[in-house]
């Protein structure tokens, strides 16, 4: 991921006043979403504002870094008393803001985190609170948060984002409907809440390879890390019923657990082997390990359809879509709240995602139906084209800017996004 800065950034010398990001987030090399949402982030707001400098504080076990104009500054976590430990480091990179990546797998659900809060406030930082997830009491699902320990067990879980809307400076999510106004539901400012969508990157032509199923051979891409609610026991009784017309179609999923346990690895195993009982075990391809950029990239870009098709009730944004939207493919996804922006653009692009015949039914019209698969590709890019990492990252800046005052848009480089 560091390679992503360089690659942005470029090696030139870092300005002479510079305005100072600290971003504090997991990062590489741990797996994780966050992580790598930390990357592109970072490097899209160095990419468009020249004057900026941003540093990582990272819970991660990742190594220091420092290139002039980004900086990786690992933060010793012991589990009962991180406040304190992150406070200090922070306060060593003499933020003008600081803008903090938040998921309760990383922070929990106590009362550490508005504590955090508070120190930092203590100590003049102007904070911005991304919450990547937003629960509400009648949350099921955990997100990522289960393989970490956390539960919603005994937590008034809107109390406790109430007290982070009190203690940050600005909230950021990435939805409107299930995510900002839940918030305010529960009591939090309405002007405190910002929504900015997840970023899409945009490879330049040529940085990946590329890949294409051969005439006549569709592929059906299932990516991301896997757990039990990515359904693809679901997925694989969908396939079947598509190969049955089709038996030269290929289905690959990304198959990494990030927390191998055993409940994790019969799941996994089982559903390999529902593939083989259907028939279609030698059309199924699934990658195991964690899947590099550029073999993520030339799938996505390869597929025919892209399944996202969770059974979360998660009020989150998915990192997989966006960069499904980024490398141009159509996308089927679940009608949860997860999926909100793809509601908006194109509702016929989502199904139950408990009923395998509606999947593959949908799957087969995108593949047979050119006049339906335009119709929906065309949405999809001008929502890839509107949510891409450059005006995310302007975004950013202007929210910034309600918090630390001398940073105003005018006195930042013009947009150099063209938008295509």
């Amino acid at each position: 991921m560091r390679a992503l800065f360089r690659s942005v950034v470029g090696e030139e010398a870092p300005a002479v006043v510079a305005t100072r990001i600290t971003l504090v987030s997991t990062f590489a090399p741990d797996h994780c979403g966050i992580a790598g949402y930390t990357s592109y982030l970072g490097a899209a707001l160095l990419a468009e504002d020249g004057d900026a400098e941003v540093t990582v504080v990272t819970p991660s076990p990742a190594a220091p870094y420092d290139d002039g104009r980004f900086r990786v500054v690992p933060a010793v976590v012991d589990g009962t008393d991180y406040p304190s430990e992150i406070a200090r480091a922070v306060a060593a990179t003499r933020p003008d803001v600081v803008h903090i990546q938040h998921e309760f797998g990383i922070f929990g659900a106590d009362e550490r985190f508005p504590r955090l809060l508070s120190a930092l406030a203590r100590a003049g930082s102007p904070t911005v609170v991304t919450m990547h997830t937003v629960h509400t009491d009648l949350s099921v699902d955990l997100g990522c948060g289960w393989s970490r320990g956390f539960s919603l067990r005994g937590v008034s879980i809107e109390a406790h984002q109430r007290a982070i809307g009190e203690r940050a400076g600005l909230v950021v999510v990435h939805h409107d409907r299930s995510m900002r106004q839940a918030l305010v539901r529960q009591g939090v400012p309405d002007d405190a809440v910002v929504t900015i969508p997840h970023g899409t990157l945009h490879p330049a032509p040529g940085t990946f390879p590329v890949a294409s199923a051969p005439a006549g051979r569709p592929l059906l891409v299932a990516p991301g890390y896997l757990r039990r609610s990515k359904n693809l026991d679901v997925v694989i009784d969908a396939f079947a019923l598509i190969a049955a017309e089709r038996p030269d179609a290929r289905l690959w999923v990304g198959g990494y657990l990030r927390e191998p346990g055993p409940e994790a690895l019969a799941y996994l195993d089982s559903c390999v082997d529902k593939a083989h009982r259907a028939g279609v075990g030698d059309q199924l391809v699934v990658t195991r390990e964690p899947v590099p950029e550029p073999v993520l990239s030339a799938a996505l870009a390869a597929a025919d359809v892209v399944f996202c098709v969770y059974d979360e009730d998660t009020r989150s944004a998915s990192g997989i879509l966006h960069r499904a939207l980024g490398a141009g493919a159509i996308v089927v996804a679940s009608r949860r709240p997860k999926f909100q922006e793809l509601a908006e653009v194109c509702d016929e692009l989502l199904v139950d995602p408990g009923r395998p015949v509606e999947l593959a039914r949908l799957a087969e019209r995108i593949l047979d139906d050119d006049g339906f698969r335009a119709a929906v590709r065309a949405p999809l890019r001008r929502l890839a084209r509107r949510t891409a990492w450059p005006v995310v990252a302007r975004a950013h800046l202007d929210t910034y800017a309600r918090l630390a005052p001398r940073w105003a848009p005018g006195n930042r480089p013009a947009p150099a996004y063209s938008g295509r």
